[in-house]
């Protein structure tokens, strides 16, 4: 005789909590090396972020994407990107200053770029999330690098400190 083993009762299983997207790493490297790279200060105006009361967050600047993102290879092109006050990103880029802020953006970084960066609108490649996320650690490292030997920034160190960046190396 065949003995057929008696059904178990289902026990639910928990879900655990998802870890971010491949996707929202790369955006968030992405914006820490235009961060960076801008040195905590408006591309535009020059205004400089600064600590918060505590001391231990940097506030007052936004990074914005020049060209509208359609496909990965504008999301994560750092030449892409641009670092404004709060102030320049909400009321103007997004406001109703938006053709002068748009004015001001191709004055900052010339024609060329700004139909370069248009063109790539149409790229239909595809992109490994994998890859650009090696290279955007690489930057980030370059940045982060370049911007100790300038200056020692408490700026720079609240903010790798805020981003989970103190101690790592790529």
């Amino acid at each position: 005789m065949i003995s057929v083993p008696k059904p178990q009762p289902r026990v639910k299983s928990k879900r655990l909590p998802k870890g971010k997207s491949l996707k929202h790493e790369c955006l968030d490297l992405w914006t820490a090396c235009i961060y960076i790279r801008a040195g905590f200060k408006s591309e535009l105006s020059g205004k400089s972020a600064h600590l918060n009361e505590k001391g231990d967050r940097v506030i007052g600047c936004n990074m914005h994407h020049i060209a509208h993102k359609p496909n990965y290879r504008l999301m994560f092109e750092l030449d892409n990107g641009i670092c404004l006050t709060s102030g320049e990103h909400s009321f103007g880029v997004h406001g109703e200053n938006a053709e002068e802020y748009r004015a001001k953006i191709i004055r900052a970084i010339g024609q060329t770029k700004w139909d370069w960066l248009h063109s790539l609108k149409h790229d239909n490649t595809k992109t490994n999330l994998a890859l650009v996320k090696i290279y955007l650690r690489q930057q980030l490292w370059e940045w982060i690098k370049f911007q100790k030997e300038r200056n020692s920034s408490e700026l720079l160190n609240v903010y790798l400190k805020q981003i989970g960046w103190n101690e790592v190396k790529p």
